[in-house]
């Protein structure tokens, strides 16, 4: 990949908590901006503290989830952001379309939104906006692999955790029946068993065997995008590198991240999502336009219903997912976009 020179600074945004838990698929976004820059140093810039940076101009790629803090809007004037792959969350749309940040807005237009919803909130209050998909989709400039092996992860799959007394019935009896292979589900899916581990562990079995053969979801392995906080900011870029990495070689992903979805198709890796159609808006309003990207599975009432041709059945150690291409326009027009704010002076 092609970097660009720049004579002012560039920075970018970490993601900095009060729980001692990061979602690292903030860090994989970072990674996306990072990559279209030559500095080696950027200066690290909080997300959700954007208006308390006070060094001198840097250049920053304004992609990502906004904002668990809206009280600290807008950013700095300290700050010359590219508004692309941005996303107004619902809990914090009231702030972010106030008169104050509609006139921060129109100054650095056109705003590039990463959903659709975003989108239209922003031309509904006279902002120049376009969907521009997420800057994860560019990661296939620096990472993907044209090497395959044959491993499969599960990434933070929708797990059930459904309150109906049906639903729980059938879990325990799936437990009681197929107790050895719950067990072993379950301490992939949790690290440790509990008898409420293994209820859930259940549920997980007796949706995800509808989908699945048995030695899919025993020869996976399962990863978390939510970990505990390491101690640097270096180290949980390079946990998120090593993630991607990770995804660039894989045989199969199944997902409900998007940051992990994402990032699959941009490096060619056969990628499933997992959509619950019952999820809040607070969640679903991510979701609008970047759907139609995945081969999808819905989950609803306890059953997964795929929205694209699986086949056969039951998805086996050996079945060959082909992902959709009306991404490539989306990341090229990203690429455009970030290659030109890079090496602006």
């Amino acid at each position: 990949m092609k970097k660009e020179h720049s004579t002012m600074k560039t920075g970018v945004m970490i993601r900095k908590t009060d729980s001692g838990y990061i979602n690292i698929g903030d860090y994989i976004q970072s990674i996306a901006a990072r990559q279209f820059f030559t500095n080696n140093s950027p200066i690290y810039l909080d997300r959700e503290r954007l208006n308390s940076y006070t060094g001198e101009k840097v250049k920053l790629i304004m992609n990502g989830w906004f904002l668990f803090k809206p009280e600290n809007w807008p950013p700095s004037e300290c700050i010359d952001p590219l508004f692309v792959s941005f996303h107004i969350n619902e809990i914090a749309k009231e702030k972010l379309l106030s008169d104050e940040s509609i006139e921060y807005f129109k100054q650095h237009e056109p705003i590039g939104c990463r959903d659709m919803n975003t989108k239209n909130m922003l031309i509904d209050r006279g902002v120049s906006a376009y969907f521009s998909g997420c800057l994860t989709l560019s990661l296939g400039e620096s990472y993907s692999s044209s090497i395959k092996n044959n491993k499969i992860y599960f990434v933070d799959p929708f797990l059930p955790n459904e309150k109906k007394i049906i639903p729980i019935l059938k879990a325990i009896f799936f437990l009681f029946k197929r107790f050895n292979l719950i067990k072993i589900l379950c301490d992939k899916l949790f690290k440790s068993i509990t008898f409420k581990k293994l209820i859930r562990a259940s549920m997980f079995y007796f949706v995800y065997s509808q989908r699945f053969e048995d030695e899919v979801l025993l020869n996976s392995e399962y990863i978390v995008h939510i970990i505990k906080e390491p101690g640097s900011e270096n180290e949980k870029f390079e946990y998120a590198e090593q993630l991607i990495k990770l995804y660039s070689n894989a045989f199969l992903v199944v997902t409900s991240r998007i940051h992990c979805a994402l990032p699959c198709l941009a490096m060619n890796t056969p990628v499933i999502y997992i959509d619950n159609v019952n999820q809040s808006k607070v969640s679903s309003c991510r979701l609008d336009g970047i759907l139609d990207l995945f081969n999808v599975i819905s989950y609803k009432d306890s059953k997964l219903l795929p929205q694209f041709s699986i086949g056969t059945d039951k998805l086996n150690i050996k079945s060959v997912v082909t992902n959709k291409n009306n991404y490539r326009p989306i990341k090229q027009n990203l690429l455009d976009v970030c290659y030109k704010f890079a090496s602006k002076s």
